[in-house]
């Protein structure tokens, strides 16, 4: 079985994030932040191959519009196998992105029992007539073109989260999270608007300011579906569920990888100082 992380990386970069620029509104609400999330395999679902998981999933967030957006993702997952077998699996992650969106800059390092397998380093950019991505590493990758709409991370966060606020039920777009050498993927929300408090946050550890703020902060329940871009079937390669704040913190993670499911709970939610910035 290869890398957890090769095949479905994307997944995990995800939840944070087109064609559609954000609005200078939208992009002021995002709160820097780190969120840690306690992994564990959904019981809903259990793989004959996979008899156990847990892991914890770290999640930094910081930037402004006039700086660009830094994220930094560590997931770290121990996986046990039918036959006894057990594998640890580390994901490390860290991007910045330009203000505008045009610009990707990501580092991807993937583990295995302590020893990388892989590392995907690059830099994509939807600047002049031909969107696409650049890689340092690895060695001889190909240029990979990307579709002119296509959206980084931030950027599609910042625009799920202003779809959402217009009551839209569905969002889509081509996004590219820094996982792959070989596809950009086709990002797929259907929005549920929320009523009421989310009970995901009752484990949650949260300092004063940000315990007060996600009370009251508006909700939407998100599930998104990645699909190939050549795949004909129209089933997704993964798909992911949340509760996404229009802060930008999510919580209530649900991961589907098709064969098996992992569920990711927020344990621990801390507000980090904004940047000052005057675009």
């Amino acid at each position: 079985m290869r890398s957890l992380f090769r095949s479905k990386g994307a997944a995990f970069g995800v939840f944070t994030l087109t064609v559609l620029l954000p609005s200078l509104s939208a992009a002021a609400g995002l709160q820097p932040h780190r969120a840690i999330y306690e992994i564990e395999l959904d019981g809903t679902q259990v793989s004959s191959n996979i008899s156990g998981l847990t892991g914890r999933l770290l999640i930094e967030w910081t930037g402004n519009a006039c700086d660009g957006y830094r994220l930094q993702q560590r997931l770290m997952m121990e996986l046990s196998t039918a036959d006894g077998g057990q594998t640890v699996q580390d994901l490390r992650f860290k991007s910045w992105e330009a203000p505008d969106g045009d610009v990707f800059e990501f580092d991807t390092h993937i583990l295995v029992n302590g020893q990388q397998v892989e590392r995907i380093f690059g830099k994509g950019s939807r600047e002049g007539q031909a969107p696409e991505v650049v890689f340092t590493e690895p060695a001889g990758a190909p240029r990979l073109p990307l579709p002119e709409d296509t959206s980084f991370p931030t950027h599609f966060l910042l625009s799920l989260i202003e779809a959402a606020g217009e009551g839209e039920q569905t969002f889509s777009n081509p996004v590219y999270e820094g996982s792959d050498v070989e596809t950009h993927f086709l990002a797929s929300a259907v929005i549920t608007q929320s009523a009421g408090d989310d009970t995901a946050l009752e484990n949650a550890q949260m300092a004063g300011a940000a315990h007060e703020d996600m009370q009251e902060s508006t909700w939407w329940s998100v599930q998104l579906a990645y699909h190939r871009p050549d795949n004909r079937d129209g089933l997704p390669e993964y798909q992911v569920g949340y509760h996404l704040y229009e802060n930008g913190v999510s919580s209530a993670l649900k991961m589907d990888y098709n064969d098996f499911k992992v569920a990711g709970e927020l344990t621990q939610l801390d507000y980090l100082p904004s940047e000052p910035c005057e675009p």
